[in-house]
């Protein structure tokens, strides 16, 4: 059994987060051996073992509290877990100073591309990492002739949106479907690029890769835009020399500090 004196050696982390989906991050921490502070609206997490102390609050206090806890709490290691709380926090009021310390950043410059798809891809092309040609549209008309540009077919994505949402396809100029999805403009135009779908969720550290993973989805949750529920994981991928060397520059052009989704076209 372990005693205080073990638990209270451990270092700090904190967990915050609107989606129940955040229970994964506590599991890996404690395993990783820290102990976990979790702020979240969600009851069910009330059942997470791998979690010492848990903060429930009203899904609208959930921001106003994890800063306060960031910014009281002597804690290694801080990971707001879902799309909704990054936006939330990069367009609070906190300093930037704070912000790069709360984000999954290790540098202002890459506030740019937190919560947004527009910003990911600037970020992305001016860093040299491989990324589908794009452009930006501020209207339906603006968003038609620039897949006119690109070539069909085309993806559409608004700035902002998560687990696949407010994204479509167009596959040819007279093409409905971004219309009938509701986007929000400005939207991201971006040309397809056709292969296999690879997960390479990676954790950096002051833009350095330190681990990765490597996996092939099998099913999808909703449609082809949704996060995965079925997905086969290879071992061993640090072998493909190719890859690491990808996703280091990959994390270095995001200024990536934490852990980092990251899906490929292979």
């Amino acid at each position: 059994m372990e005693n205080n004196a073990t638990i209270a050696a451990r270092p700090q982390a904190l967990v915050v987060g609107l989606d129940r989906a955040i229970a994964a991050a506590p599991t890996l921490l404690r395993r990783a051996g820290f102990e976990v502070t979790l702020i979240t609206p969600q009851p069910e997490l009330r059942w997470c073992k791998n979690v010492a102390r848990l903060v429930r609050v009203p899904k609208g206090e959930v921001l106003a509290r994890g800063i306060a806890e960031m910014r009281q709490g002597d804690y290694a290691m801080i990971v707001v877990g879902d799309d909704e709380m990054l936006r939330r926090l990069r367009d609070s009021d906190v300093s930037e100073a704070e912000k790069v310390r709360f984000l999954p950043i290790s540098d202002v410059r890459g506030l740019g591309h937190i919560a947004s798809k527009i910003g990911l891809s600037r970020v992305l092309e001016a860093g040299g990492v491989l990324t589908p040609a794009y452009a930006v549209a501020t209207d339906e008309a603006d968003m038609r002739r620039a897949a006119e540009r690109l070539g069909h077919p085309v993806m559409i994505k608004s700035d902002f949106g998560a687990g696949g949402s407010q994204v479509a396809r167009l596959d040819h100029a007279g093409d409905a479907a971004a219309a009938r999805k509701g986007l929000t403009y400005p939207v991201l135009v971006q040309k397809v690029i056709d292969g296999d779908e690879i997960d390479c969720s990676a954790f950096f550290h002051r833009g350095e890769l330190v681990t990765f993973s490597y996996a092939v989805y099998i099913a999808k949750l909703r449609d082809i835009y949704s996060p995965s529920t079925v997905r086969r994981y290879w071992t061993r991928p640090e072998q493909d020399v190719a890859l690491v060397a990808a996703l280091r520059q990959l994390g270095q052009a995001l200024d990536a500090d934490g852990f980092s989704n990251v899906t490929a076209m292979k």
